[in-house]
């Protein structure tokens, strides 16, 4: 996610592209549109709200020209500063558990992550008992709320804390 590219983002199908840092992979997550329903349609709409505040930034999230060590030292600032103590693998098997939650097959959830089936079953699949009713992952993990808010500020121009105060 820190190193995600505005090129990576395909609006029109509802695309992003992901380049896996660890073996050079290429993965496409639909967002929306996909024929086995949408999963996370309103981040969409937030990366086109932050696209059209700053067309000419590069990437996604500002870097602040960070790169190798210094994204995980990133992850860990802002893992401390929202008092979570979740990593990386923590979100992929959030992510595994909501997919399976709204219906998508296993098989689909892994090839999305760059898994097998077998080692996304071992390691990202688990039973997510406070999950929510709905269709998509937004809904399942309850960030509907927090995502149109985020949606309202950057169209307004104002910034979002993702940690601390919202009203900054």
């Amino acid at each position: 996610a820190l190193a995600l590219a505005w090129r990576d983002v395909d609006f029109q199908r509802g695309i992003v592209r992901i380049r896996a840092s660890k073996t050079g992979t290429v993965r496409h997550l639909p967002l929306a549109g996909d024929p086995v329903g949408d999963v996370a349609p309103r981040f969409l709409d937030l990366l086109r709200a932050w696209r059209d505040t700053d067309p000419a930034r590069e990437t996604v999230l500002p870097r602040n020209g960070e790169s190798g060590p210094a994204f995980t030292r990133a992850w860990a600032r802002v893992a401390k500063a929202a008092r979570v103590d979740v990593g990386p693998q923590g979100c992929r098997r959030t992510f595994e558990s909501a997919l399976a939650c709204v219906g998508v097959p296993h098989m689909l959830s892994a090839f999305w992550q760059g898994h097998t089936p077998a080692v996304a079953a071992r390691h990202y699949l688990a039973f997510a008992p406070g999950r929510l009713p709905g269709r998509t992952v937004e809904d399942a993990l309850g960030l509907a709320p927090f995502l149109e808010r985020a949606i309202e500020r950057a169209r307004a121009g104002r910034a979002f804390r993702l940690v601390g105060s919202e009203t900054a």
